[in-house]
């Protein structure tokens, strides 16, 4: 056993170069891989607390014609949901300003239940302020590919009567 630890030192000493090469490539990989397995727990944690802190609603309920109050009794009984939230939802088209026009969705919701547990899907203002009477309304741009929007700006929404 002496002797065969004796040829392996001689061996690394005179190939130091290759032994640090191999050395560090199993480093490089070791954390690697260690960074992979952290990454997805991790990750959960961050959507799930994300989920808490905005309150992110976990099933949306559509109906072609509608929900009654009595569709929204029925989804409150089923065992396990906390909070029913009802909103109204039309797709329209609006006008800017600027002439633009642009199919929009409109959401109508009670923003007085805003901060409390019985207001689903929170958001973060990031600039104005919550609308003052029933001529305002929040504009979310999902997205920076969108036309820009400024604050104060109008627009004007059409009114189809089927």
């Amino acid at each position: 056993m002496r002797t065969y630890l004796k040829l392996q030192m001689r061996g690394i000493r005179k190939s130091i170069t290759r032994f640090l090469s191999i050395l560090g490539i199993v480093a490089i990989g070791t954390g690697f891989l260690s960074g992979l397995l952290v990454t997805a727990p991790d990750m959960k944690l961050t959507v799930d607390a994300y989920n808490d802190e905005y309150a992110l609603m976990d099933l949306n309920i559509k109906g072609t014609l509608g929900i009654t109050e009595d569709d929204l009794e029925a989804a409150r009984a089923v065992p396990g949901v906390d909070t029913v939230m009802p909103a109204r939802v039309t797709d329209i088209l609006m006008t800017g300003s600027d002439g633009a026009d642009s199919v929009i969705r409109l959401y109508g919701l009670d923003l007085s239940l805003r901060g409390s547990p019985a207001f689903l899907n929170n958001f973060n203002l990031t600039e104005g302020r919550l609308p003052a009477s029933a001529s305002e309304v929040v504009l979310v741009c999902p997205s920076r590919f969108t036309q820009p929007h400024r604050l104060g700006e109008v627009y004007t929404l059409s009114v189809q009567n089927p």
